[in-house]
């Protein structure tokens, strides 16, 4: 099964997200794919294709990460890979979140690979197939009004996406509770 681990958004940062996606959309900057509500989060580790005996190690092992309740922040919009652009997406703001991937990357290490770039604490906001005008796109995200949206991280979870007809779905295996 294909799993990540990540943390689920508020409703409040939620609606902004999904209002500036729609704006995002409605410019036309772009040809790509834009995640449905339910699949929006923040990853923390991406971990691929799994079996259920690496799944159930993955799920002792986060069990064992202690780490207090943190507030994060929106921060700015922005595009990853300036000379082809991917993803669009909106920052995350918080050391702490910085800490907790961190701590999950290297509890994990033995069972799958640790990540080569350096963590950016993001929302997707979509993924990007074509585009006409580079400059134009590549200027966007600096037009972004974004609310400064503070929220409470309660908790992450292990999730796996499964590919259907309608789409990737995602749910949740087991959420892990911060204290």
């Amino acid at each position: 099964m294909r799993c990540f681990i990540a943390i689920d958004l508020p409703q409040e940062v939620m609606k902004e997200v999904i209002n500036i996606q729609q704006n995002l959309k409605s410019q036309d900057l772009f040809q790509g794919s834009y995640p449905k509500q339910e699949s929006i989060h923040i990853t923390l580790k991406f971990l691929g294709e799994l079996n259920s005996e690496k799944v159930e190690k993955i799920k002792e092992i986060l069990r064992k990460i202690h780490s207090k309740k943190f507030d994060a922040t929106l921060g700015r919009a922005g595009i990853f890979d300036t000379k082809f652009p991917t993803v669009f997406w909106i920052g995350i703001i918080s050391q702490k979140l910085h800490m907790l991937q961190q701590q999950i990357e290297e509890s994990l290490k033995e069972i799958v690979s640790k990540e080569k770039r350096d963590y950016t604490g993001h929302i997707t906001l979509a993924k990007i197939k074509r585009f006409s005008q580079r400059q134009k796109l590549l200027d966007y995200p600096n037009k972004i009004k974004i609310k400064n949206i503070s929220f409470k991280i309660l908790s992450f979870s292990l999730k796996e996406s499964r590919l259907t007809s309608k789409g990737r779905i995602h749910s949740t295996l087991e959420q892990f509770t911060l204290n």
